[in-house]
């Protein structure tokens, strides 16, 4: 079990690392720091359900709750890499709203923007989910991929930013009338 500084120098590391130098750290920097928040979140569930209180005395809620809404608010985790966070800190990540779509989000890098109704989120998924481009019509925004895994981690955020932006433009042009 890691100390409670280490957990909290962990929280600090994410608020810190550098989010606005897209063009500086890769897709497989971006998710090796997701998988070591993970692996911290489940190391700290695993303490908070052990069940003698004695055994932790450094550990709390509290600072599983720290370290969830630090990892939340990482600008560079995926919609699903969100999810995935909220899901694994199990019952105190149930008390954070995300939409449904987040699950299935199939952005690595586009998000959401704040403040958006989920009716419009739910409208261009199945938008995109008509696209002929789509090979699977079974889930919210279909299957695509804009790059294989591995070519997918040699890019920066910056580079896949712009890729899946005009993925996106040009999907949803081929789809949307010519007079929007």
């Amino acid at each position: 079990m890691l100390p409670r500084p280490k957990l909290e120098e962990a929280s600090l590391t994410s608020k810190q690392f550098p989010w606005f130098c897209v063009d500086r750290y890769t897709i497989k920097t971006r998710d090796e720091l997701f998988k070591s928040t993970l692996s911290l979140i489940n190391i700290l569930m695993n303490e908070l359900n052990k069940a003698n209180e004695m055994y932790r005395p450094n550990i709390s809620e509290t600072l599983l709750i720290d370290l969830l809404y630090a990892a939340l608010n990482v600008p560079a985790f995926s919609e699903q890499q969100r999810w995935r966070l909220r899901k694994a800190a199990s019952t105190t990540g149930a008390k954070v709203r995300m939409s449904p779509l987040a699950e299935v989000w199939p952005f690595e890098v586009l998000g959401r923007k704040v403040g958006i109704d989920e009716d419009v989120v739910q409208k261009y998924a199945h938008i995109l989910q008509s696209h002929p481009a789509n090979t699977s019509k079974d889930t919210a925004f279909g299957e695509w991929t804009a790059l294989s895994n591995e070519a997918l981690g040699l890019q920066t955020i910056g580079q896949i930013g712009t890729h899946e932006m005009e993925m996106l433009m040009g999907m949803l042009g081929d789809v949307l009338p010519q007079s929007l």
